[in-house]
């Protein structure tokens, strides 16, 4: 892995250039299983102090979240809320499409409450850059939804994103698309 310079930087054969001021944009990255979609954003996130030069990212994985101990939404966000984030406006509004099950221990939530839990602490802890892996799965179609209200609200707030999906979906909000056909090589996100 060597930088090239402060926006682009190569990792073995992957090069990925980006213009570091282009905000309320979110990017769709789709294409086939094991093309490196999934593995680029945790690289992505994981030298996130030198490719980001001190913005907050946030990683929205594919794993279900499964705290250590019998904890609920509820009892995650009293600990959090000992430290200082970045929290997004759409916070509370998540929050209470979701408080019905914020008491319910995470062990013991179906695949779809589960997400939009991480979704709910996402938007919690906040960041200047957004990665999601698969967002919308285990969702149901009223949940995908509303998910996609939250990107289209995130983007014209002057956030940045990237959203890895396999397929390509109808999108109602401005989201720019690049495919990946067999193995990620080379993406250029840039005004102009």
């Amino acid at each position: 892995m060597k930088i090239q310079t402060a926006n682009e930087f190569f990792i073995k054969d992957i090069s990925f250039k980006f213009d570091l001021n282009l905000k309320d944009s979110f990017y769709l990255i789709h294409g086939e299983n094991g093309s490196g979609k999934s593995s680029f954003l945790r690289l992505l996130q994981q030298n996130s102090k030198t490719y980001f030069m001190g913005k907050k990212v946030y990683l929205l994985d594919q794993k279900r979240l499964s705290p250590l101990g019998a904890h609920t939404l509820d009892d995650l966000l009293k600990k959090l809320k000992k430290f200082e984030y970045k929290q997004s406006p759409l916070f509370k509004d998540f929050y209470l499409r979701i408080k019905d099950y914020a008491d319910i221990e995470i062990t013991k939530l179906s695949g779809g409450q589960n997400q939009m839990v991480k979704i709910c602490l996402m938007l919690f802890i906040g960041a200047d850059y957004y990665f999601l892996d698969e967002p919308f799965q285990y969702l149901d179609k009223n949940n995908s939804v509303f998910l996609e209200q939250i990107i289209e609200k995130l983007t014209s707030e002057n956030n940045f994103g990237l959203l890895v999906e396999h397929r390509k979906f109808d999108c109602n909000h401005r989201l720019n698309s690049l495919f990946v056909e067999k193995s990620l090589n080379h993406i250029e996100v840039c005004n102009g």
